[in-house]
């Protein structure tokens, strides 16, 4: 909901008592609210600072609690209330500007199956080490890469290779690779006719 990110004007910086506000800071609250909502509650570092933001800023909007800090440089903005595109943007963030979701973690969001358990994959062209986020490094070329609600994730076509790869075969693929060596399965083709 939009509500969960909303900051209060008059507590989001540290000003005295009687103060006014700046335009300049209402205006880079007024841009952050805008964009938070956007990206699922979630922004970077190098985002606030374009907003106008300096480092001081983020640092007393930590503090009041209007910024939560889920990896470095890496906030949601208001309540940390997270689902899991929230936490999915913010692994992307984490890995830089050039990563994507990708792997189990983009055939989630792709609907291909559910979201998995555990860490968040991620391709990037650099290694991040981050607790939760599994950084998968490849410089992805245009075509492998898209968005989807506003996270940048692999395409369709690489996210299923990419899956495959990384997956431990399903009790399904186990069942069929039996029953066509020859071997006893719990799938066998009489069962499945009916």
């Amino acid at each position: 909901t939009t509500e969960i990110y909303t900051l209060s004007l008059h507590d989001a910086l540290p000003i005295s008592e009687g103060m006014r506000l700046g335009s300049a800071y209402r205006n880079q609250l007024g841009s952050l609210a805008q964009l938070a909502p956007k990206q699922h509650g979630i922004v970077a570092m190098g985002q606030l600072l374009d907003l106008g933001f300096s480092r001081w800023a983020v640092h007393r909007l930590v503090e009041k609690g209007h910024l939560h800090c889920l990896y470095r440089g890496v906030y949601v903005v208001g309540l940390p209330n997270l689902n899991a595109r929230g936490l999915s943007m913010a692994a992307v963030l984490a890995c830089g500007p050039d990563a994507a979701l990708s792997h189990g973690s983009a055939a989630a969001l792709w609907g291909l199956r559910r979201t998995p358990s555990g860490d968040i994959h991620v391709t990037a062209p650099k290694s991040r080490i981050r607790d939760g986020i599994r950084c998968h490094v490849s410089n992805l070329p245009p075509e492998d890469r898209t968005v989807i609600d506003a996270i940048p994730v692999t395409s369709v076509h690489r996210t299923v290779l990419d899956d495959a790869n990384t997956s431990a075969p399903s009790a399904s693929d186990h069942a069929w690779r039996n029953s066509s060596a020859g071997t006893s399965s719990t799938c066998a083709p009489s069962r499945l006719s009916s």
